[in-house]
């Protein structure tokens, strides 16, 4: 190899270090300004889960906060009401797996761009944030999610990583401020009802109207009806159905139920007996709604919910009446059902007396038999001069009175108007 080759080869030797350098440079100043997090990888390193104990979720709407109180998590918003435990478990669950599917460097006062802008008043632009305290109230964590994207997924930032932000593919619709989805939904269900009685609260002993049946299989009746007045069949099948798949909007807070109920109707009391020995009181009395209107001096804004309060009791028969002719076989199968009906009814009875002394934001349709007015439901008298029997609308006429033979005066007595009953008398 002659002298020129070797200085060739140094040139390019050289040559080639200084491309390498380069390269780990260029690689070096990446990864001073890349984001903490790459593609593939977590959001949060190790989201602190294990020391959650409340969460608060926020957006243009406002805020809620669920907490842990004894081992159970509540919503501290509404006098700590039960919480659905597995919807906080989600939201843990997720922030813990939650992958970046793209990077965007950008520091914290680009968050408004990203649809994360705490300060707006509009859900577009506010998104939303969740933060996470321990036990003692020290934050340990803070999310927000921001902007959806055309192409799916949202875009999001941990707090403590100032870096930048990132897209997931991820929707998070379990970060929802709404109270209906964080609020335990279990509620009262009468079964096997046998009477309802409705009466003003402001005088219960004065009922609008009383039904009762004699059986499951019987149709409702009045139970204090006018001669001629009737229930209407429609009205006996919805009490049939009373209340059976009820739900509730909302819990409202003790401090806000004067609120929410000025200026609206005299309430009602509903009393629901049931052939299994449970009783329900419920009041009713229409809602104010609760957001608060631009002009002070403005009525209330009118809406069909209605706020409710409910109260449970319930005899219970400790052994099953038995019957002198059935045989030992069937006695021990008939008290095997009796012991199995009377536990359950026994955990319905101490679930249900859970919601007394809440009031509670339903529709108007869960409580719309009990609403009803008495001519509402009924089928009264006929009116003075119709025909009590229709088939005497078409009776041919009575012929006329003859007068008595050898002459005389004939006497004939008017026809007796029965009055009909008004409202205070029924």
């Amino acid at each position: 190899m002659n002298p020129r080759q070797v200085i060739v080869l140094w040139i390019i030797a050289v040559a080639l270090g200084l491309a390498v350098a380069l390269v780990k440079i260029s690689q070096q100043a990446a990864r001073d300004t890349a984001t903490q997090r790459a593609p593939g990888e977590t959001v949060f390193e190790d989201f602190p889960a294990a020391g959650v104990a409340s969460v608060t979720l926020s957006d243009a709407g406002g805020e809620i906060t669920i907490r842990r109180e004894n081992g159970a998590w509540v919503v501290a918003d509404r006098d700590d009401y039960p919480a659905r435990a597995s919807n906080v478990l989600a939201i843990l669950r997720t922030l813990g797996e939650l992958k970046v599917a793209q990077a965007t460097e950008a520091g914290p006062s680009f968050a408004p761009h990203f649809g994360m802008d705490e300060g707006a008043t509009t859900p577009e632009e506010r998104g939303i944030t969740a933060s996470f305290a321990d036990g003692q109230g020290a934050e340990i964590a803070s999310f927000s999610i921001g902007r959806m994207l055309d192409s799916g997924g949202r875009f999001v930032r941990n707090h403590d990583d100032e870096s930048g932000f990132y897209t997931v593919s991820d929707m998070l619709h379990m970060f929802d401020r709404d109270p209906a989805r964080w609020l335990e939904d279990g509620f009262v269900r009468p079964e096997k009802i046998s009477s309802v009685r409705v009466a003003p609260a402001a005088d219960p002993d004065a009922p609008f109207w009383r039904v009762v049946r004699d059986s499951e299989d019987d149709d409702f009746r009045l139970a204090d009806g006018a001669p001629g007045e009737t229930l209407e069949s429609s009205a006996s099948d919805g009490f049939k159905r009373l209340m059976g798949f009820a739900r509730f909007q909302d819990v409202v807070p003790a401090a806000e139920v004067e609120a929410r109920t000025a200026d609206s109707p005299a309430p009602r009391v509903a009393t629901i007996g049931t052939f299994e020995g449970f009783t329900y009181t419920i009041t009713i009395a229409p809602a104010v709604p609760g957001e608060p209107v631009d002009d002070p001096d403005a009525p209330p804004a009118s809406t069909d919910d209605q706020l409710i309060t409910v109260a449970v009791e319930a005899e219970l028969p400790a052994e099953r009446k038995a019957d002198p002719e059935e045989s030992e076989e069937e006695a021990a199968e008939l008290d095997a059902a009796f012991a199995e009906r009377h536990e359950e009814l026994t955990a319905k009875l101490e679930k249900e007396q859970g919601f007394a002394g809440r009031t509670f934001l339903v529709s108007k349709s869960v409580v719309q038999p009990l609403l009803q007015d008495r001519d509402e439901i009924t089928t009264g008298p006929p009116e003075p001069g119709e025909p009590s029997d229709p088939a005497a609308a078409t009776s041919p006429p009575a012929p006329p009175v003859q007068p008595p033979a050898g002459g005389g005066t004939s006497v004939t007595t008017p026809p007796i108007e029965i009055p009909v009953p008004s409202e205070n008398d029924r």
